[in-house]
């Protein structure tokens, strides 16, 4: 994806320089500390990173070091409840433990995701260890810490036979996987426009467990092949497709949310597909050298929207 000024994070290194934040090769940190965890499923990756990503792109901040991104990152693989995902980064990374600042709700997250606890019983476990740590005057703590005293907690306030607390087992590939499948989707959208969903021009994923947004990824070439448009188009030219496509793109955004029932409005990504094949083909353009140009295009897409868009991207 090209990094446009308006969207573009900057990163400060250790040894003083600068560089556009390149999520394509956080990807690839990632996927060595799945691979170290022994979580092989692509589906995870792609929820951790949208996640990390969404986090990014929602701060105020465009200049951001490496070491808050570093945290970042741990943060959201512990509240994502990755925990041992963390581990492993940190110490690929040379990452010494982080400390967060203590809160009712930080500690029920970190409870929730790595102990087997009912709810009124992780209400109760959670005053506990707040109770017990403004007694010791701890304001900050590692994670480690909390885990510890809410075994603790666990064990002996509640007399649970057996009691075992096991981190909590990470998402595998199941029908569950999705809290809203993408067939449930389409039921607003007009018969006039389903003619994008039944050509495989709009592509849904449905809504995840893991990381809950909403992706559409589009293909500008089979809108043009669908049409029997005669190429080279110019751009003039290719605006008038994106009516139909920011039609549904907005109807499928407003009942997703309606279905997933959330007080706020659920982060949305937009990937247009093929774009090589589209510059090559439809443009008569040489490829990468056209790449800026056909992402700016792609943003007229997302002017006419209704809907607010957290990311477009463009995939080759």
């Amino acid at each position: 994806m090209i990094k446009i000024a308006g969207d573009a994070i900057i990163v400060h290194n250790p040894d003083g320089s600068s560089e556009f934040f390149d999520m394509e090769t956080l990807k690839v940190s990632l996927s060595s500390c799945l691979v170290d965890a022994e979580i092989t499923e692509q589906w995870v990756l792609d929820d951790i990173s949208l996640a990390i990503e969404c986090a990014l792109l929602s701060s105020k901040e465009r200049s951001i070091s490496w070491e808050n991104i570093n945290k970042l990152i741990i943060k959201t693989l512990i509240v994502l409840g990755f925990s041992n995902i963390a581990e492993v980064f940190m110490q690929q990374n040379n990452i010494i433990h982080p400390t967060a600042e203590l809160s009712k709700e930080y500690i029920a997250s970190i409870l929730k995701k790595n102990i087997s606890l009912s709810e009124l019983n992780l209400v109760k476990v959670t005053d506990k260890i707040i109770d017990s740590l403004s007694i010791l005057d701890i304001k900050f703590a590692k994670q480690e810490l909390i885990l510890e005293l809410g075994k603790h907690y666990k064990q002996n306030f509640f007399q649970e036979n057996n009691a075992q607390v096991a981190k909590k087992k990470f998402y595998k590939p199941n029908k569950s996987v999705l809290t809203i499948k993408k067939e449930n989707l389409l039921i607003d959208i007009p018969k006039s426009l389903q003619y994008l969903i039944e050509n495989n021009i709009i592509k849904l994923y449905g809504v995840s467990e893991l990381f809950p947004s909403i992706r559409i990824k589009y293909d500008i070439s089979k809108m043009i092949a669908f049409h029997k448009t005669p190429y080279p188009l110019t751009e003039m030219l290719i605006i008038p497709f994106f009516d139909d496509i920011a039609q549904v793109a907005d109807i499928i955004i407003n009942t997703t949310n309606k279905l997933y029932k959330t007080d706020s409005e659920l982060p949305v990504f937009i990937t247009v597909e093929n774009v090589k094949h589209f510059a090559e083909v439809y443009l008569n353009s040489n490829w990468p050298g056209v790449e800026k140009a056909c992402y700016e295009l792609f943003l007229e897409l997302i002017a006419i929207m209704k809907n607010n868009v957290v990311k477009l991207g463009i995939e080759e």
